[in-house]
């Protein structure tokens, strides 16, 4: 479990580094890194990192919360499977995305309660009106791979 775990944080640190480089600035949010790579670069990374993530967000889980974990699951599978968002799909996108990232903080609230402090730094990042989701995003994937490896010390 823990390989998968740092395969998967790994490999997304790697994709938006490069994305970002290769954009030369901060992508509004990690879908539109599809835009920036391209749509099947971006369906390639999801599907890996959703492939990674279940096995250990559902060992990880608490038995309360396993259902949340699921969604998260279905959530990150609705996005990577629509990664032409914009010009075809977007509401099963959205839909994807808002439920990875709010179940996904369900399952660290169950879990590790006191990882959800790092919201207090999402009204500094707000500032940055342009990539706010971007900064929603890092702070879910962050909180969820903090649970991760608290749970699999």
């Amino acid at each position: 479990m823990k390989i998968l775990a740092l395969i998967a944080l790994l490999g997304m640190i790697a994709y938006l580094i490069y994305s970002t480089i290769r954009a030369k600035e901060i992508p509004d949010s990690i879908s539109d890194t599809a835009y920036i790579n391209s749509p099947k670069a971006f369906a390639v990374f999801m599907g890996l990192l959703t492939t990674a993530l279940t096995p250990v967000l559902l060992e990880t889980a608490s038995e309360p919360s396993k259902w949340a974990a699921f969604l998260t699951i279905v959530g990150l599978l609705m996005v990577h499977l629509t990664p032409k968002y914009k010009q075809e799909n977007g509401a099963m996108h959205y839909t994807g995305g808002v439920l990875a990232g709010i179940s996904s903080q369900v399952l660290v609230a169950v879990n590790t309660p006191a990882f959800l402090l790092s919201w207090l730094a999402y009204p500094a990042l707000f500032l940055d009106k342009d990539n706010r989701v971007f900064w929603a995003e890092l702070i879910c994937a962050a909180n969820t791979f903090g649970f991760i490896a608290k749970a699999l010390v």
